[in-house]
């Protein structure tokens, strides 16, 4: 809760863990959802190809969200995904 009695709660969306919505409500009721999209750069995949020539095992160490980090190494080509919070 921050002041003024404005909460927020976030979760990613089901179909696209890239993005995130959050609900915003002041004083108990719904005023708002925000959404938030932090894509992969589009040079991503071709780096991680070669990280793969160079190294057995890719890693993603990530602070964020699991479900997000999951979701996004498969199809990028990590071999192994470690979240830390």
């Amino acid at each position: 809760m921050l002041s003024g009695g404005l909460h927020t709660r976030g979760k990613p969306y089901p179909a696209d863990a890239q993005n995130i919505a959050f609900c915003v409500a002041v004083n108990g009721v719904l005023a708002g959802i925000v959404a938030v999209a932090d894509p992969v750069r589009p040079t991503t995949a071709a780096a991680i190809k070669t990280l793969h020539a160079q190294a057995p095992r890719v890693i993603m160490a990530n602070g964020d969200n699991e479900r997000t980090a999951r979701a996004m190494a498969g199809p990028l080509g990590f071999d192994e995904v470690r979240v830390s919070h």
